[in-house]
């Protein structure tokens, strides 16, 4: 059967030329003049069915809850928590202060097979954070130690990422304007953006790898939509970033990872 309005009863011979409605698949619809009478179609650009380059792969986290008592710090995947996966040697990073970091996260890339882990460490009231990596051998595991998380650090509730699933987003509609020539010039309601967020790929504030980057501030630099890992503040950290704000990884042209927050 027909998404149009037709289905919810609503003939468009019975409707003037252009009038636009909702139709059974909450997209807009709008009435056209053809030679054997009025029609209904897609009102604007189906932001669900564009062609591939329109969109990213982005892998969403699915949690699962854990207690302290059964962190051990060789979780591959997690958010929050006290023990970060160290090894003999290593140190708990710090500010120029001197003051300790909180520990955000530690995970694994699931686009890359190095077997790399990455943990993630930031500062709310300096805005310095960090991001050590280590390979996952079984050297490097059998070397573990558990530093005992510094006084006057702020910890998180800790919650094991058991998969990462993969999902696409559309890339940013300034992005998008471009690629699809969408002038919206006269769009004084914003009704085309206004759809492009009813997507069901409309880019997510949420915790996820790749993806398409949430930012607050206009940033016209087309890297910083090409995120390497996205936190923002969510039940599995309730981290506060300015005002609701997010923290994006990124890694520069000599290869090294920095955090660049956007609130």
């Amino acid at each position: 059967m027909s998404n149009t309005p037709t289905s919810l009863g609503f003939l468009p011979s019975k409707q003037e030329i252009g009038t636009i409605m909702k139709g059974k698949d909450n997209k807009e619809y709008i009435v056209y003049e053809t030679k054997t009478g009025k029609r209904w179609k897609k009102h604007g650009i189906d932001y669900d069915n564009l062609p591939k380059t329109c969109y990213r792969n982005v892998y969403y986290p699915v949690f699962e809850t854990m207690s302290y008592e059964e962190e051990t710090g060789m979780e591959e995947n997690k958010i929050g928590g006290k023990k970060p996966f160290f090894r003999t040697g290593e140190l708990w990073p710090r500010n120029d202060l001197n003051c300790a970091l909180s520990f955000l996260c530690q995970y694994m890339d699931p686009r890359d097979k190095k077997k790399i882990l990455y943990r993630v460490f930031y500062d709310i009231k300096t805005n310095v954070g960090c991001v050590m990596e280590i390979e996952m051998n079984e050297n490097n595991k059998q070397n573990q130690i558990i530093i005992e998380i510094p006084n006057k650090t702020q910890y998180y509730p800790v919650y094991k990422i058991k998969e990462w699933t993969l999902n696409k987003e559309l890339i940013d509609f300034e992005e998008l304007k471009i690629k699809k020539n969408i002038d919206d010039t006269n769009d004084t309601d914003n009704t085309e953006f206004k759809n492009y967020e009813k997507s069901i790929y409309c880019p997510k504030y949420c915790i996820k790898i790749g993806g398409t980057s949430i930012l607050f501030q206009r940033i016209t630099d087309e890297k910083k939509y090409n995120n390497i890992f996205q936190i923002c503040e969510c039940e599995e950290l309730p981290l506060k970033i300015g005002d609701s704000g997010t923290i994006h990884l990124y890694k520069n042209r000599f290869g090294k990872y920095y955090l660049s927050i956007d609130c």
